[in-house]
């Protein structure tokens, strides 16, 4: 399914960094290494992701500041769509992953106020922008890299 607009709000990113998927009980405090990420100042240089997702069944962190707290998932990446997008739109996240699916990549969908961010294992990040490529997607530099 190619995305439902040209518009440059949704080309496409491969983000650099390695992500690291943490899956804690909703019990639990975060590891000490995984709150100085959250507090440390942000560098207008870097590059750097985090997300941090507490629901009534689990606490979820995604960064790619890599330790070894129970519950580490493999390296994923991210493809991030270039966003600033409209709170209106619909179907961005069906569009991108439909195509994933036909491929038969797994994906973890992180959606923020400005975009949406889709992870995909590190071993299937190429394949993942192959079929996005050919299903229309366009890929753009991301801004923050460039």
């Amino acid at each position: 399914m190619p995305p439902p607009s040209a518009s440059p709000a949704l080309h496409l990113s491969l983000l650099p960094n390695k992500l690291f998927v943490y899956q804690l009980p909703v019990s639990s405090s975060l590891p000490a290494a995984l709150v100085d990420v959250l507090i440390a100042p942000a560098d207008p240089h870097a590059e750097r992701f985090t997300s941090l997702t507490r629901t009534g069944e689990e606490l979820s962190v995604v960064t790619d500041f890599a330790t070894e707290p129970p519950g580490i998932q493999l390296p994923w990446r991210a493809l991030k769509v270039r966003g600033p997008m409209e709170h209106s739109l619909t179907g961005i996240l069906h569009a991108l992953s439909a195509p994933l699916k036909a491929a038969q990549i797994p994906i973890f969908a992180i959606s923020t106020w400005n975009t949406d961010y889709v992870l995909i294992t590190l071993d299937n990040a190429e394949r993942a922008v192959e079929a996005l490529k050919s299903d229309g997607w366009t890929f753009v530099p991301d801004r923050a890299t460039v």
